[in-house]
């Protein structure tokens, strides 16, 4: 028996077809999101306690967000009243901004430059570099430092990695993830992307991973606790009680 098999043809996609694709996909995913954002949040999850605790402590100030979702929609949901400031890195649900693709890293066909996130009409300016760099405390929460946004973070990580690091330099780092499984994926791309030199971020900074499977243990109280004893209600208490004593 002879079989002969011929491709069948056909017809030529353009670049111009693969935006219109691309274009409904981040449409439909915006959709999606939308609804999913309807959804009664779980006021006493994990992410519920951290995040109330890092708006009360009141001395973060900027949080970046990489999800689309609205953190005031999100805050509001869960009881936050106060004020806060956050950006998205990514654009958002709210003002159908939301931005889909690769990094400028990448080397795409001709005609397909549409894909990169920085061609994006709704790309902005976000200073998360310098915030990285000036700041005392950084806080990641169920972010993966995945390869596709680790550019934000390189020359931070890095930065606190370096041994000539004057001691006033370090910081205070913790990094929220699931379980041991994504901790441990998050301390591999850590040390690939720092060339080995994962202890040192132990060692010159108050650095910690933290996972939150299990809901509330002894390090989230911990940290729960550090937000709440270092927060500016207790500064202004402390200063309060010094200047009676005078």
């Amino acid at each position: 028996m002879g079989l002969c098999l011929f491709p069948t043809e056909r017809a030529s996609i353009t670049p111009d077809d693969d935006k219109q694709a691309f274009d409904e996909l981040t449409k439909s995913l915006g959709d999606y999101l939308d609804e999913e954002q309807q959804r009664p949040i779980n006021r006493e999850s994990v992410a519920s306690q951290i995040f109330r605790a890092v708006i009360a402590n009141g001395k973060f100030d900027v949080i970046y967000s990489f999800n689309y979702t609205d953190l005031h929609h999100i805050a509001k949901e869960i009881g936050i009243t106060e004020k806060f400031n956050y950006e998205h890195v990514h654009g958002c649900l709210k003002d159908n901004s939301i931005i889909l693709g690769v990094e400028d890293e990448s080397d795409l066909m001709d005609g397909y430059s549409f894909l990169y996130k920085t061609f994006s009409p709704h790309y902005e300016s976000h200073h998360i570099q310098y915030d990285l760099l000036d700041a005392y405390e950084v806080v990641f929460f169920g972010h993966s430092l995945g390869q596709n946004d680790y550019h934000y973070f390189r020359q931070f990580f890095r930065n606190q990695c370096d041994e000539n690091m004057p001691r006033e330099k370090g910081k205070k780092i913790t990094i929220f993830t699931y379980d041991d499984s994504s901790r441990i994926s998050i301390l591999e791309q850590l040390r690939d992307m720092n060339d080995r030199k994962t202890s040192l971020l132990f060692s010159l900074n108050d650095f910690q991973v933290i996972c939150t499977k299990d809901g509330k243990n002894e390090r989230l109280l911990h940290f729960l606790k550090h937000l709440q004893k270092t927060s500016k209600e207790e500064e202004l208490k402390q200063i309060h009680r010094l200047t009676h004593m005078l």
